[in-house]
């Protein structure tokens, strides 16, 4: 007897076909970077635009894999990085607190 004839086969994953490969949804990957990034940079700028991916990826009915929830969860981030401009500029015109100085 072989080597080869001792070993068992080597068995692997079965393939998927290219038909059934579940789609990722762009927009609701966009809406949820956007998103987390607008909680540290650019709130305003950020929030609205996670908003609107998030709320159209959630609506597509052929969203792919995680396209409603991805999109649920990128409206919510985009809100909270509106909450947070929102406490952050409140701070700033209460005059006790917060300073965004730079520089000498």
């Amino acid at each position: 007897m072989s080597v080869a004839s001792r070993e068992r086969p080597i068995h692997t994953a079965p393939r998927r076909s290219a038909g059934n490969t579940p789609r990722l949804d762009g927009r609701a990957s966009a809406a949820l970077m956007l998103g987390g990034a607008g909680l540290f940079v650019f709130n305003v700028l950020f929030g609205p635009i996670a908003i609107v991916l998030g709320l159209r990826a959630a609506r597509n009915p052929a969203g792919g894999r995680f396209g409603r929830v991805g999109g649920r969860l990128g409206v919510t981030l985009g809100v909270l990085d509106l909450l947070v401009w929102i406490v952050l500029l409140l701070v700033r015109l209460g005059g006790d607190g917060l300073s965004w100085q730079f520089g000498g």
